[in-house]
C-alpha cells in the first residue's frame, strides 16, 4: 500500500445522483414592509427628538406618512395591518402634537430652530 493511495480520488467512483443530507424546511416568512420600519423609526425619532424644529416637522410628516401608505398598501393587499405601520403613525402623531405644543409654549421660537 502507498502512502495516499486510500485518498486518491481517481480511484473512488462517484454515483451521478449521490443521495444528500436531508435539508432543514425553511419556513415561509412574509416579506417585511420597509415602509412601516421607516415609519415606526421616523415617529420614535420625531417623539424623543421633539425639540428639533423644522428637523422634527419633517420627521413627524414622513412617519405619517410611510405609516399610512403602508397601512394601505397591506389592506389593499388582503395582508393583515403591520403592527410597525400602526405604532409609526401613532408614534408620528405623537411627536407632532409634541412638536406644536413646544412651539407654542416657546412662542414661536421652536419652529424656527
Amino acid at each position: 500500500m502507498t502512502y495516499g493511495s486510500e485518498w486518491d480520488t481517481h480511484s473512488m467512483e462517484l454515483q451521478p445522483y449521490q443521495q444528500q443530507w436531508p435539508q432543514s424546511p425553511v419556513p415561509w416568512k412574509p416579506p417585511g414592509s420597509g415602509l412601516a420600519v421607516a415609519s415606526m423609526v421616523l415617529g420614535i425619532t420625531s417623539l424623543v427628538f421633539c425639540w428639533w424644529g423644522l428637523a422634527t416637522l419633517a420627521m413627524w410628516v414622513l412617519a405619517v406618512t410611510f405609516g399610512g401608505v403602508s397601512i394601505h398598501r397591506a389592506t389593499e393587499a388582503g395582508q393583515p395591518k403591520n403592527g410597525m405601520a400602526v405604532a409609526g403613525l401613532v408614534l408620528g402623531v405623537l411627536g407632532g402634537l409634541a412638536y406644536m405644543i413646544l412651539g407654542v409654549v416657546t412662542l414661536g421660537a421652536m419652529f424656527i430652530i
